[in-house]
């Protein structure tokens, strides 16, 4: 499950959360843990050994915190039903990797609303399944390419900007200009190279193309301001969809 889908699911039914969901945060957090030294090395500094090897000898449960920081991969499609003041959402969660994308199309048909999440740290990080390739640019490429499926012409866009706090901190180590050449900004003005990027993104979709893409900056792993990204999107772009149909 995503990051985002499960911010919804702490937002609009935690009571959702079941004591399996909560064994499998144990268990990814142990093979982040022993598989990975970089995450280990991460969680120490930010929480402390004291705080996850709680966790992973069940001296306290599983918090909201556990659920959203741990590694987890989106493996296939996964559906959730949530409920909120205004809408009910019918939420279909897809893996991203290369393999898994030629089945998101039958899933789609007759959606509402796509919501497009992309990781601001992608910008000078290779693709899992090819090093030679650029996140971003593969982001960039697939999001064009989303927008012009024939079967999402009537669909909203959201776009969701991803892990904007590494980014304040990536981009003041990595200028964007290594991996793009054509920005003109100041080398460490994460603002610039925010506007930049949104402008990239913006540029993928055609001329003809009337849809007005919404956009958004978070942090997937901080519960208050993805909470607030989506109290906004709840009460200022879901009620203009029943407009674009």
């Amino acid at each position: 499950m995503s990051t985002l889908v499960k911010q919804m699911q702490i937002a609009y039914a935690p009571e959702t959360i079941t004591a399996t969901e909560q064994e499998g945060v144990r268990a990814e957090l142990f093979v982040n843990l022993v598989t990975a030294f970089h995450v280990t090395l991460e969680m120490v500094i930010e929480y402390g050994w004291q705080h996850e090897s709680d966790v992973l000898f069940k001296i306290r449960a599983i918090s909201f915190g556990d659920l959203l920081r741990v590694r987890t991969k989106t493996r296939y499609i996964t559906e959730k039903l949530f409920e909120t003041r205004s809408f009910v959402y019918q939420v279909i969660d897809v893996d991203g990797t290369r393999p898994a994308r030629r089945d998101w199309v039958h899933t789609w048909e007759g959606a509402d609303c796509l919501f497009f999440v992309a990781s601001l740290a992608g910008y000078n990080r290779c693709v899992v399944e090819d090093t030679s390739a650029n996140q971003m640019q593969e982001s960039l490429q697939l999001f064009k390419t989303l927008l012009s499926l024939e079967l999402l012409k009537a669909t909203a866009i959201v776009l969701i900007l991803n892990k904007l706090d590494i980014f304040k901190n990536q981009i003041q180590k990595h200028p964007l200009k290594t991996w793009y050449p054509d920005f003109v900004g100041r080398e460490k003005d994460y603002e610039a190279a925010l506007s930049y990027i949104v402008a990239e993104y913006k540029a993928t979709k055609s001329p003809h193309d009337k849809r007005e893409i919404q956009v958004y900056y978070t942090d997937a792993t901080n519960i208050e301001t993805c909470q607030a990204t989506l109290r906004d999107i709840e009460d200022n772009v879901m009620p203009r969809i029943p407009k674009i149909h």
